[in-house]
């Protein structure tokens, strides 16, 4: 994703350096004309000075933007994630403050990018060992159901067998006295 405007700061630039290139050359060429002792020097020093300026701009243009185009790529790079990309060391005066403030945001956006992914690391293995703990009580708790469901059974089977064994002596003892009280 370019950055915002830099196309038309590279162009105000580039128009400007070409525009001092011609009016020097243009000068330039008006003098030496002048001294060659040219009647009117005018239009062959206008042409010639065009002819110099285009070239001259298009070198100066390019050798005095090439530390904002290395800029440029690497905020460019920073916009997309890439943070590893840094500013040449070997950049212009001009241009090592911007450097240095590229190159120091990349290393606190680094810096932040490793913190969060160690705090996300430190998360995951606090969730995975609390997983583990939670599986490990399911599993005590699931035994400790099947333990008392196993003592209700028991229980119940308990109860059933002595009502029965109860049931039937008192049935007995039951009929025995119904006897005893008709006779």
């Amino acid at each position: 994703m370019p950055l915002p405007h830099s196309a038309t700061l590279l162009t105000m630039l580039r128009v400007l350096l070409g525009f001092a290139a011609t009016m020097l050359v243009y000068t330039a060429c008006w003098r030496l004309l002048s001294m060659l002792g040219m009647g009117r020097p005018m239009p062959l020093a206008a042409a010639l000075a065009f002819v110099v300026a285009v070239f001259a701009a298009a070198w100066v243009a390019r050798a005095a933007l090439a530390p904002l185009r290395q800029l440029r790529s690497v905020a460019e790079g920073h916009l997309a994630g890439r943070f590893e990309l840094q500013a040449p060391r070997d950049l212009p005066a001009s241009t090592q403050l911007i450097a240095k403030a590229l190159s120091e945001h990349a290393q606190r956006r680094l810096h932040a990018r490793e913190d969060a992914q160690d705090a996300v690391e430190r998360a995951t293995r606090s969730l995975r060992d609390d997983l583990a703990l939670l599986r490990d009580r399911l599993k005590a708790l699931q035994s400790e159901v099947e333990i008392a469901r196993a003592s209700a059974r028991g229980k119940s089977d308990l109860l059933a067998n002595m009502s029965h064994e109860l049931r039937t002596p008192l049935t007995a003892i039951l009929g025995f006295a119904d006897l005893l009280r008709h006779t």
